[in-house]
């Protein structure tokens, strides 16, 4: 996981590593600038990540994820694995985002029409209030239309039974679960709602012990439904209540 930022506008670094300090919990140590083209981008990375692109990508792109593909139209439209980019190129900024949205990446424009993004909306909310998400699957060059690269085809229904279409999803839903696990004590986030209860329960059998954390404001109703779940599914639960002005107590 790392974050990334920037604008359609020169000269910016200090806008832009004042967008990156509001998610710096996503890197580690200095931002990373690049100014080229009159365009300022910014990355802090979780962990130094190596891939085997030409050496002169790194001085104009960032993205979040392992293996971005590189930051030309035909090279995004191979692309499968989880991403997000940003480039200067000799036309303007470049923006991109994974078939599946794994990593996020949210964009707007300021009042005086520079095209801004970020991982996150908090780094984007001091220039403006009108965020959008990325959509999946697309990408956007500068002329700012968006092209989708990724269509992901729809399977037709399968005229089975109700019973062994919840058996077969159940079984993948378990290997997805099991894929995750590397020792015999595990964590997972519980709100108490079908997702993260399902997810908590397929997992549960194969730990000795599972610690379940969940998060809200103090007297939050998902608060209790996570205890109730945690409860019955004999884990170590953890409530972290949120506090104004959002610490944590």
């Amino acid at each position: 996981m790392s974050g990334i930022a920037g604008i359609s506008r020169g000269g910016q670094a200090s806008l832009v590593k004042n967008m990156l300090e509001k998610m710096a919990y996503r890197g580690h140590g200095q931002p990373h600038i690049i100014e080229r083209q009159n365009i300022t981008l910014g990355v802090i990375r979780n962990s130094p990540e190596t891939i085997k692109h030409p050496s002169m990508i790194p001085e104009r792109a960032v993205w979040d994820g392992p293996r971005p593909p590189l930051p030309f139209e035909d090279q995004i439209r191979l692309a499968r694995g989880a991403f997000s980019l940003a480039s200067a190129n000799h036309a303007g900024l470049l923006l991109a985002r994974d078939a599946l949205g794994i990593r996020p990446l949210y964009y707007s424009h300021t009042a005086d029409g520079a095209l801004c993004f970020a991982s996150e909306v908090k780094a984007i909310l001091d220039l403006t209030r009108k965020i959008h998400e990325f959509r999946p699957g697309y990408w956007l060059g500068a002329d700012e239309i968006p092209h989708r690269f990724y269509d992901p085809a729809i399977a037709p229904p399968e005229d089975l039974p109700i019973a062994s279409l919840a058996k077969r999803l159940n079984i993948l839903l378990e290997q997805a679960v099991l894929r995750q696990i590397d020792g015999p004590v595990m964590g997972s986030w519980l709100s108490g709602g079908l997702d993260s209860s399902a997810i908590a329960a397929l997992v549960r059998p194969h730990l000795d012990q599972l610690h379940t954390i969940a998060g809200g404001m103090d007297g939050a109703p998902d608060l209790e439904y996570a205890r109730h779940v945690a409860e019955f599914l004999i884990a170590d639960h953890h409530d972290v209540i949120v506090t104004r002005p959002g610490l944590l107590k």
